[in-house]
């Protein structure tokens, strides 16, 4: 068989063309096998970015807790299922019919507010009882404006005088159970009458006996009572001077 050199030459540029086209084809799916394979080596990546957890927490004692006040000349007592904050002078439901307190916070001195809490404790863990309060402390500027609507030293300490509750000392205070329900304390708070006297016996059984316990528990922890006043407690020890600062409402 004779073949011509074209021939020849003709079979071989005709493979070379094949050979070229099969390795840019081949070149090709590398690239795009590379390509893909870098793209999930990084979406890889970033799934284990996303479902990994900070093995470091924010160690407590860098915890910044921010207050508007001085705290080492007030605390806040903050409310919890045991301890209602029921202020009577931030609404109208009191024997003045008006509004005293601009808002509801309640303050005492730091080593008020301590005695407090301890009594609470104790009450929850003896008797499964917490408390609520109607009053803390009572700035002389509002106390101004409750002798201006009451001007009446039966029912109001003239703020000249000022009362244990402008010392940041008294708490108006009652009972509630374990839940929250506030207990029969034979009278309302603020009714200034002989039911609310300590010596009341035309209350009813559970009155009498919740009112015992409460004299009887707070005088532990150094708060006393008055007489006319089954609600009213004062903490006697190192008596804190008048104060006029009034809390912000906007914090």
């Amino acid at each position: 068989m004779t073949i011509s050199y074209f021939s020849l030459y003709e079979i071989s540029s005709k493979a070379r063309l094949v050979i070229i086209i099969m390795l840019i084809i081949t070149l090709q799916s590398c690239s795009s096998n590379d390509k893909t394979q870098t793209h999930e080596t990084t979406v890889m990546q970033l799934d284990t970015t996303t479902v990994s957890e900070p093995t470091d927490s924010i160690p407590s004692s860098d915890l910044v807790i921010i207050t508007d006040y001085d705290t080492t000349l007030w605390t806040e007592i903050l409310p919890s299922p045991t301890l209602l904050i029921d202020l009577k002078y931030a609404r109208t439901d009191n024997f003045t019919d008006k509004q005293i307190y601009d808002c509801d916070r309640c303050f005492l001195r730091p080593h008020v507010a301590d005695a407090l809490d301890d009594f609470h404790n104790h009450l929850q863990e003896k008797y499964k009882l917490g408390i609520v309060l109607y009053d803390c402390y009572r700035p002389r500027p509002y106390q101004q404006k409750l002798w201006d609507i009451v001007p009446d030293r039966r029912y109001v300490t003239p703020p000249s005088k000022g009362s244990m509750h402008n010392r940041g000392m008294a708490i108006d205070i009652g009972l509630v159970d374990i839940t929250g329900n506030i207990l029969d304390m034979g009278s309302a708070f603020d009714h200034f009458g002989p039911k609310s006297f300590h010596s009341a016996t035309d209350i009813s059984t559970a009155a009498i006996a919740n009112r015992k316990l409460m004299k009887s528990e707070l005088l532990r922890f150094g708060f006393k009572g008055i007489t006319s006043e089954w609600w009213h407690y004062s903490y006697r020890k190192e008596v804190m001077p008048l104060s006029d600062w009034v809390w912000e409402c906007d914090f």
